[in-house]
């Protein structure tokens, strides 16, 4: 039994306050004296940290969620992809409660990176919208080997990538049209479908090496 978890975020609108508090922000290299290097020096930090906002919580905007979930007999799964994440939010979070109200044991959560990145980033918008979370636990201090497991560094502590996990595992990840870095490009053209099922095949191959380990890992 598990729910397999994965979202896609951009980086959310900025207000100018925002952006002009960010830029401030950044210091150029200490040993550039020359105000028009310096300038520069300063605009390519602010557009690197800029395209980095997508994986910051504070910044970012969810547009996306995908889950799997295969318990007692039961397979369900949950995908949209929206502007409104607010209501995707709240959608989500119903849909887990249901499963829970139906007394599956909707734990553990089982992603890539889902530590460091997808309940943290769930949870703190939940906060933001004042959105009811329905008993579910996703706040980082309650987060144990019977309720999260992170594939990222299940297996010796250092990063792995979905790519790398499905490589080493043989699973052909073909059908993906896009990877994680295409996301905010994606979303900007308006090309929301393949956002949306790259969140999904990224459950679907999350699955896949679940499958093959869950074994070593669940605790009795």
């Amino acid at each position: 039994m598990a729910l397999v978890i994965d979202i896609e975020t951009i980086r959310r609108e900025l207000s100018e306050e925002e952006v002009a508090n960010i830029k401030a922000s950044i210091k150029p290299d200490s040993r550039m004296k020359d105000p028009v290097k310096i300038e520069v020096d300063i605009d390519k930090k602010f557009d690197a940290k800029m395209d980095k906002l997508a994986l910051d919580p504070f910044y970012n905007q969810i547009v996306a969620i995908s889950a799997r979930y295969h318990g007692a007999g039961t397979a369900v799964r949950f995908d949209k992809c929206t502007d409104r994440e607010d209501n995707l939010i709240s959608e989500f979070v119903a849909w887990v409660a249901q499963l829970k109200d139906a007394k599956h044991e909707i734990y553990p959560f089982v992603g890539v990176n889902i530590i460091g990145f997808d309940l943290p980033t769930i949870a703190l918008h939940i906060a933001k919208f004042g959105i009811d979370p329905l008993g579910i636990d996703l706040m980082p201090s309650k987060y144990n080997r019977k309720r999260v497991i992170d594939l990222m560094t299940l297996f010796d502590g250092n990063w792995k990538s979905t790519d790398a996990l499905a490589d080493y595992f043989g699973i052909d990840t073909s059908d993906n049209p896009i990877t994680g870095a295409d996301v905010q490009e994606c979303w900007d053209d308006g090309s929301h479908d393949l956002i949306a099922r790259h969140c999904k095949e990224d459950v679907d191959t999350t699955w896949e090496i679940w499958h093959r380990v869950h074994k070593l890992v669940e605790v009795r």
